[in-house]
């Protein structure tokens, strides 16, 4: 049979409560009756105390107990009551007691396995001598009752003897207990058949978030990333669907960034190829002629194409984590002249100045892939030749970070500049500041979005800001070593 988490969930509070019951019920009908016992033991001795008193006053009032050897109605009001009777004649309710006590003693017919009968009152409590001899009452065995000394002045003038049987009251009692026991045993099934019928809507609402939750993982399988689950506590399973909705809207970002990617990257392959077609297409209608010219400008689509096919390459091997990264002990001031020098020509070509500034604090050693560090310098390079106005210059500079593990390099060109609300948006991929850009100058948008991984790669960060020079500063934090 299959269950469910609900059944699961009902079963468990019924079993917990069940066992709760029970053992609260046993307790209760062990404590119950260790303190009834309790209570009429101290109701016992409290009467045993005050017959034994009785008796001492009615010694002392007559001096013997002669005179209560011939009135037993004397002596069942010493039993019974010790208010006198001021009448010679004794009560009604004594003479019913005086013809029960002639009665023969009946077996308890409620217990028949009990040993002794049980005896009327004045059958079980005996006076005796001060020898414990029997001077009122009857019994068999003076050795089973028990003895309690009637003491006058320090003096023994007798015992209250009380046999030790089951009395009737005993019997009153032990019904009185079984009937406490029977009401616990029912109040206890009452408690599980109330636990059970709140179980079934307490299951009910613990699992109405699950069966969301796999509603929900069922709708994310299927595609549907905008699924979310309302949030209706703060315990753990509040948490769980704040954390399910969360990676659900992760999913949806990065469905949204696929789809976008795949968008953009149809669009940049597409333009050089549709430049290609056309003047191939022109070539062969003769619309153009063939010549170097012609060939030139095929040749620079195709390399312009085969940059774009590289970037793509670069940042998928980057992202899958499969860039060979070989890190060793690099001078930093050293890469960065090697970029500029091979960069020298371009500079000039653009009347460009540029400036490398090495702090004396900038450590000179880190651990990182040189060529790695060659690629991301030339990245930054490239990036800053193509958007800085002719005439402009770029800075360089090196330096240690205030904590003494990181070194700092920022890359700072002239104008233009790049607005406020474009900064944080440079190193997604395909993003240009101005779409419109020429794509012979501003290149197809990928290179900051693999400066980032190279980046991430080596435990740095990369950030863009303002530049004091009017135009863009990038700035690269790289640990000393790792």
């Amino acid at each position: 049979m299959h269950l469910t988490v609900g059944h699961k969930l009902f079963l468990m509070l019924v079993i917990v409560t069940g066992l709760v019951a029970f053992a609260m019920a046993t307790f209760m009908s062990w404590s119950f009756e260790r303190g009834f016992i309790n209570y009429i033991e101290e109701r016992k001795q409290e009467r045993t105390d005050d017959f034994v008193q009785r008796l001492e006053n009615y010694y002392r009032n007559n001096g013997s107990w002669a005179p209560l050897l011939d009135d037993r109605a004397a002596w069942l009001r010493l039993i019974f009551s010790d208010e006198p009777h001021e009448q010679d004649k004794p009560p009604r309710w004594i003479d019913r007691l005086m013809k029960e006590s002639m009665r023969s003693p009946e077996p308890d017919e409620a217990h028949p396995d009990s040993q002794r009968p049980h005896l009327p009152i004045d059958k079980r409590v005996v006076l005796l001598s001060p020898t414990k001899q029997q001077l009122i009452g009857r019994v068999d065995n003076v050795a089973e009752l028990e003895h309690f000394p009637i003491e006058l002045d320090g003096e023994i003038v007798g015992y209250a003897g009380i046999r030790s049987g089951p009395p009737l009251e005993r019997i009153v009692e032990a019904r009185f207990l079984e009937k406490q026991h029977t009401m616990v045993i029912w109040i206890a099934l009452a408690t599980l058949l109330f636990s059970a019928a709140l179980a079934i809507p307490i299951a009910r609402r613990l699992v109405k978030p699950l069966k969301a939750f796999r509603r929900g993982s069922r709708a994310l399988a299927t595609g549907q990333y905008d699924t979310r689950i309302p949030v209706e506590s703060n315990d753990e399973l509040g948490q769980l669907a704040r954390d399910f909705n969360s990676l659900a809207a992760a999913l949806e970002r990065t469905e949204a960034q696929r789809r976008q990617w795949v968008a953009d990257t149809s669009h940049e392959l597409r333009t050089p190829l549709s430049i290609l077609r056309g003047e191939i297409e022109a070539l062969q209608d003769g619309m153009r002629p063939f010549n170097k010219q012609a060939i030139d400008s095929l040749h620079g689509e195709i390399m312009r194409l085969n940059r774009l096919i590289d970037d793509l390459y670069e940042l998928a091997q980057s992202d899958a984590g499969s860039l060979s990264y070989r890190p060793d002990e690099v001078e930093v001031g050293d890469v960065l002249e090697e970029v500029l020098n091979q960069y020298a020509s371009e500079f000039e070509a653009h009347s460009i100045k540029p400036t490398l500034v090495i702090d004396d604090s900038t450590p000179e050693v880190i651990h990182a892939d040189a060529d790695r560090l060659a690629q991301l310098f030339r990245n930054l390079l490239g990036n800053a030749l193509r958007y800085t106005d002719s005439g402009g210059c770029i800075s360089i500079s090196t330096s240690a970070a205030m904590d003494g593990h990181q070194i700092v390099i920022d890359f700072e060109d002239s104008a233009p500049g790049v607005p406020e609300t474009e900064l944080e948006h440079l190193f997604e991929r395909f993003y240009r500041v101005e779409s419109s850009r020429n794509r012979d100058s501003g290149g197809a948008g990928l290179g900051l979005s693999i400066c980032r991984n190279i980046v991430a790669a080596h435990g740095g960060t990369i950030s863009a800001h303002h530049s004091a020079l009017g135009g863009l500063h990038v700035r690269v934090n790289l640990p000393v070593s790792q």
